[in-house]
């Protein structure tokens, strides 16, 4: 039976439909490939792919142009799909791809939305555009050592976004290999883990002082002994007490004794700059820090510094036999990469240290022999 073809298209694609028709004509291609498009035959709607060729007659003018279709109902039905699961991606998941140098190629809208830069502002960057200041420069070492051996990398790190707001996030990244067997691009997943680290870090924070606490002490040394044996590098342990507390408290108060704390937490903590220096408040007036991949002189002046700054915040202390001024003694062991020492070990110590301090003055630093 003769049926208008033209009728048969589906209205929403007939205006589409007819602008490539519109191009055929124009550009007499001997063969041209239309875009799919949906047509209705017996109720029943289908997407059909169309190559026209043109049939011309004995003067070379267009006399007729046939329409060879193919029934692609199936394939744009999985092309849609695979679309849908695309745009879901897109939206909800934090993933980004970069070359084998660092450079953002693409990323998703979530990940955009999480860091606050539009897709514009990413592409062509380093993801060190979003690395934030507290952020370790050895666990990058250790990300770009793995990935460029072609092993995929998972870990956590602290990201800053454009407008300065703290993000936290759980990566892992997976290399991309071609068929020589050459690297061609980094791919990155990430899960936004913020409100679990804005909880952990509650449970890891002085409650008074606001720096960490006794049990991230714990954690922090067994880890940072670990990842010093790994990496090769010395490990720098800081046993800090105010000197004559007890006295101060006697004589002040205790609520100028929580001042005081907070005080000295925070000189501490503000003349550390380093991503691998980590201040604590071990218990009552007595801190601890921890660092690593130093020398002996450096970290003997770290100590030294602390010690300086402390007394330079000019708090009066009319109890202390050494000074007019609050004054903190410190103890100091390094442990060497050869060094099998226990944590109970180092600890000792370190304390030891800090007693020899007290016993020769207070207000200087004592390092461990």
């Amino acid at each position: 039976d003769k049926v208008n073809y033209l009728e048969s298209i589906h209205k929403d694609d007939f205006e589409e439909f007819q602008n490539q028709a519109r191009l055929v004509l124009k550009e007499q291609k001997e063969e041209f490939t239309f875009k799919p498009y949906r047509v209705i035959f017996e109720d029943k709607t289908s997407w059909v792919s169309q190559i026209s060729k043109l049939i011309r007659n004995d003067a070379g003018e267009i006399d007729q142009i046939y329409g060879y279709l193919t029934d692609v109902t199936k394939q744009v039905q999985i092309e849609k799909d695979l679309q849908s699961y695309i745009d879901i991606i897109n939206e909800n998941v934090l993933i980004s791809t970069s070359d084998t140098h660092g450079h953002i190629t693409d990323c998703s809208q979530a990940f955009c939305r999480a860091s606050g830069y539009s897709k514009s502002e990413l592409l062509g960057k380093k993801h060190s555009v979003l690395k934030h200041k507290d952020s370790s420069d050895l666990m990058f070492k250790e990300l770009w050592g793995t990935i460029t051996q072609g092993q995929v990398w998972h870990g956590e790190h602290k990201n800053l976004g454009k407008d300065g707001k703290l993000f936290w996030v759980e990566n892992s990244i997976t290399p991309s290999i071609d068929k020589d067997n050459k690297l061609i691009k980094y791919t990155s997943i990430y899960n936004d883990i913020t409100t679990k680290k804005e909880i952990s870090e509650l449970l890891v924070t002085d409650y008074l002082t606001k720096i960490h606490n006794r049990r991230y002490f714990n954690e922090v040394f067994d880890l940072e002994i670990k990842r010093s044996k790994r990496h090769k590098y010395n490990f720098i342990l800081i046993i800090i007490d105010i000197d004559y507390f007890k006295q101060y408290n006697d004589t002040y108060g205790h609520h100028e004794g929580d001042e005081t704390l907070i005080k000295v937490a925070h000189a501490l903590k503000n003349n550390l700059h380093r991503p691998e220096d980590y201040t604590f408040r071990i218990g009552g007036e007595e801190f601890g820090v921890i660092t690593s991949d130093i020398t002996l002189e450096g970290a003997k002046t770290i100590a030294n510094i602390l010690v300086k700054e402390v007394e330079k915040l000019n708090i009066p202390h009319e109890s202390s036999k050494i000074s007019d001024y609050l004054t903190i003694s410190a103890g100091l062991k390094l442990v060497e990469v050869n060094e099998e020492l226990t944590y109970n070990e180092i600890y000792k110590l370190a304390d030891k240290a800090l007693y020899d301090a007290k016993e020769n003055g207070r207000n200087r630093v004592i390092c461990s022999k």
